[in-house]
């Protein structure tokens, strides 16, 4: 016989109860990496450019893009948003900017005098996969003002760049910044958000600087890493 389901069962807690019921033992862990991040500014590549306007005017005398100067700047765009790296090439300027990522994890605590286990791709995560994550949100700015400055240096008084042609350089010159980027030397602070289940969230939030004693490789690596934190007890 299948014995009926128990009141206390049914009775799922909510994530704020488990949070409640769990605190001190499991806590949040937040590490800030800041580098200083490099892109050489774009330009067009001309050999690469005339190529491209060569093959263009084959396609307008067979009639496969229409004989119109926007029909034509429609057309280099979509083929500069589709090879950003054959049509971009870089210059001896160079753009600079801080950096910052912000990254959380869970972190459990081990001894009453705060040894605390947690991921190591959390602490200490790949080198490539930090480059890329840089890539992906600390160059916005470069990002929209380079496409701003291709449009303008490369638009007559007649014809001017709309602004979807503008977001299609954007992605274009965020291929270019992804490829040429330089990540400068990384720091990264460490520390337990005491009393909070999300980060930047709940009353009496408080980082706690972590030390990491002891790190392994991400995963399928050993994947632990065992921070201190210091002055806690119980």
């Amino acid at each position: 016989a299948v014995a009926p389901a128990r009141a206390a069962d049914e009775a799922k807690p909510t994530p704020t109860e488990l949070n409640a019921r769990v605190y001190p033992g499991v806590q949040l862990i937040q590490v800030d990496f800041e580098a200083q991040l490099t892109v050489p500014e774009p330009v067009l590549d001309q050999k690469a450019f005339n190529r491209l306007l060569d093959r263009l005017t084959r396609q307008i005398l067979t009639g496969t893009v229409d004989y119109t100067e926007k029909a034509l700047l429609q057309a280099m765009v979509d083929e500069i948003e589709k090879e950003p790296l054959t049509y971009l090439k870089p210059t001896k300027v160079l753009s600079r900017a801080d950096g910052r990522l912000t990254g959380v994890g869970t972190g459990w605590v081990v001894t009453p005098d705060g040894y605390v286990v947690t991921a190591a791709h959390d602490v200490s995560p790949d080198a490539a996969e930090l480059r890329a994550e840089f890539a992906a949100t600390g160059l916005d700015e470069f990002n929209t003002r380079a496409a701003q400055d291709l449009a303008v240096s490369n638009q007559t008084n007649a014809v001017k760049f709309t602004a979807s042609e503008i977001r299609q350089l954007t992605k274009a010159v965020a291929v270019f910044n992804a490829k040429y980027l330089k990540v400068g030397k990384i720091t990264k602070n460490v520390s337990a958000e005491i009393g909070v289940a999300v980060a930047g969230f709940g009353k009496g939030r408080k980082g706690k600087p972590a030390e990491v004693i002891s790190v392994g490789k991400p995963y399928p690596g050993k994947d632990v890493a065992i921070l201190k934190l210091e002055g806690e007890s119980n």
